[in-house]
């Protein structure tokens, strides 16, 4: 017997893609959603370039290469030098 409820799985992600079907909840995760449709349809550095305009980062997910960019923000450019830093750090123990 079907009473009309739907059942969802939990969902852990900020966005979920099925297919054609793209959705989020909440105003961040439809940023991240909107960038990863961006970055799907136009490309990486479409959606890096949106990302840059946007100063939006919250997550460790990094579209094209504007956050290199000498327009990027002093914060983005000194999290991209840590991150470069430690990397190195670990390949030199390796």
């Amino acid at each position: 017997m079907n009473f009309g409820i739907l059942v969802f799985p939990d969902v852990e992600e900020r966005f979920v893609r099925d297919g054609n079907i793209w959705s989020s909840a909440g105003v961040s995760a439809g940023t991240d959603l909107i960038l990863a449709f961006i970055a799907d349809i136009a490309g990486e550095e479409v959606a890096g370039n949106v990302q840059l305009a946007a100063e939006y980062y919250p997550l460790e997910k990094r579209y094209g290469a504007a956050h290199k960019s000498s327009m990027s923000p002093h914060y983005l450019k000194k999290a991209f030098n840590k991150g470069m830093q430690q990397i190195a750090d670990k390949a030199g123990s390796c």
